[in-house]
Formats: C-alpha cells, sequence, structure tokens
C-alpha cells in the first residue's frame, strides 16, 4: 500500500468532501474518489458513507484513520532518523568516569543536553583513570573523564579544571577525628586504605612516603565499598572530599600540606567513529570547556 493513498485517505476524512479534498490535494475529483474505492476494495471494508453534500467515517474508516495516521508519523520519524535532521537526535552514549567532584560540571551537561534531546540515553560506567583511557583507546566507551597525563597521540583532551584535596575518613570516636587538619607522620601509625593507582603510578610515594613506612590494610578503585570498610573499623581511608560521608557516619580529615589534583579531563580517541547522537554530544563538550588538544 502506497503511503500516497494514505495520505489522500486522511484528507478526505478531514475536510469530510471528496470535491473539497481533490482541491487541496491538486488532483482530479474523479481520480481521487476511483482511487479511495480501490483502498476499499483493497481493505475489504467501506470506509466511508457517502452523502449529497459530504462524507463521513463508517467504524471501519475511523479505525483506519487512526491507523493511518500512526503509520505517516512512524515514516516520518523514520525518515529524520535515516536523514540524520538536525533536531531528531536518539541513542545511547557511552561514558566511562572516575569517581570525582570533577564529574559535576560534566552531569550537569548531561542533564541540559537530554533535556533537549530526551531520545538520548547516558550510558555510565565509574571505574579508575587507567581503566577508563584503556577503554577509550579500545573503543569501547566513547568518552572518559579521567585525572593523570593524557595521551595527545591518542586522545583528543578536554581539561576541566577541579579543586580536590587528600584527606582520610574516619569513623566517628577514631582517635584522629579530633586532630584535623593531619600530616602525613599522624598517619604512619594507623591502618591506610588508599587507592590502588596511586601505588600503581608513584604518587604516593611523592606526596606521602614510602608505602612501606605506612600499614597499607586495603587497597580500592572505587569509593562506594570503602565507607563500609571504614565503619567497619578496617582503617582509615585516603581520599577526596565527598558530601555524602557525613550523612554515612564519617568524618573527612584534611591533610596539610593540601595535596591536590587540579585538573580532570574529558577524552575520546582521536578515529573514533562517533554515533549521531555522541557527535552533538561532543561538540557540546568543546563548547562548555576550553578544549586543549
Amino acid at each position: 500500500m502506497d503511503t500516497r493513498i494514505l495520505e489522500y485517505f486522511l484528507a478526505v476524512a478531514r475536510e469530510e468532501n471528496i470535491t473539497r479534498a481533490a482541491g487541496i490535494l491538486r488532483v482530479s475529483q474523479p481520480s481521487l474518489s476511483r482511487q479511495i474505492m480501490q483502498l476499499e476494495e483493497e481493505i475489504g471494508k467501506p470506509l466511508l458513507i457517502r452523502g449529497s453534500k459530504h462524507v463521513s467515517l463508517t467504524p471501519e474508516g475511523l479505525l483506519f484513520k487512526n491507523r493511518a495516521e500512526e503509520i505517516l508519523s512512524l515514516v516520518d520519524k523514520t525518515k529524520k532518523e535515516l536523514l540524520n535532521d538536525s533536531d531528531y537526535i536518539a541513542g545511547d552514549i557511552y561514558l566511562a568516569s572516575m569517581e570525582s567532584e570533577g564529574f559535576r560540571p560534566l552531569a550537569d551537561l548531561m542533564a541540559r543536553f537530554q533535556r533537549r534531546y530526551p531520545q538520548v540515553c547516558f550510558r555510565v560506567t565509574s571505574e579508575h583513570s587507567t581503566v577508563i583511557a584503556r577503554q577509550a583507546e579500545q573503543g569501547l566507551v566513547d568518552f572518559g573523564l579521567l585525572m593523570g597525563e593524557v595521551s595527545r597521540e591518542k586522545f583528543c583532551a578536554v581539561p576541566v579544571t577541579i579543586s580536590e584535596d587528600w584527606g582520610v575518613l574516619v569513623p566517628d570516636g577514631h582517635p584522629l577525628a579530633d586532630r584535623a587538619p593531619l600530616t602525613a607522620d599522624d598517619l604512619r601509625p594507623w591502618p591506610l586504605i588508599c587507592p590502588e593507582r596511586i601505588l600503581e603510578n608513584g604518587s604516593f610515594a611523592r606526596d606521602f612516603g614510602q608505602p612501606r613506612e605506612f600499614q597499607i590494610a586495603a587497597t580500592y578503585n572505587l569509593i562506594g565499598n570503602v565507607l563500609t570498610m571504614v565503619k567497619a573499623g578496617m582503617g582509615a581511608a585516603l581520599c577526596f572530599f565527598r558530601e555524602e560521608y557525613a550523612a554515612r557516619g564519617l568524618r573527612f580529615l584534611p591533610l596539610t600540606p593540601a595535596r591536590g589534583e587540579k585538573t580532570a579531563h574529558i577524552i575520546w580517541r582521536r578515529d573514533h567513529l562517533f554515533s549521531q547522537a555522541a557527535e552533538r554530544f561532543r561538540q557540546e563538550i568543546c563548547n562548555a570547556f576550553s578544549e586543549s588538544q
């Protein structure tokens, strides 16, 4: 069935007059009448009740009208998708991020983008920076938010300025709880839970001292389970500040001198093949942040 005949039928149903519909469609009245009768023969049911001056829909005609409107709407939507209509953006965007306050401005941008394009779904995973870089390099994610050095040969990178300082997380009643701010020397007698990445990349030794001088009780890559470990008494967790700590009955104690990582990067592989939705979001990232490549 040609979609054109659906448009013809809807015009007749809307105008309730074949002659008037023919004028709007710029076809002859006999031709339009003949095509509507052929449609009824194909359907096997009468669709119109013909009067001397107007036509009305039979129950079957009313059902067919509703379905014809749905079909034409779907055809129009499909054409927009295939033709990359600039006002129609849909699909999935894959993003990996470290757990950081640096995610906040990116989350704000994602929220604005999703309100503008409600058919877009962000697929977000939380990882540490080494994994994020590997996933972006392998094309498993469209974008990554990470700390540390970025290979400019492999990635485009947009800097995100943040201010995060190291501290330790302890439960209320811990012997360190009333001694803030703390020095690295204050931490040596106590079991520590620290991020795996700062042991791997050597920044623990640079910022705090040789790991062998401390009691490393556990390491982690994401903070979620660490909160439970701290409450269980495994040790003081070396981490960045988060507002939700207090709600969990934990206390964040800053370190002095303040040691923080100040710049994160939103990255994507230079030759990554973006979907239409991801490409539009890439443009929004570049508009929202200062691009450095």
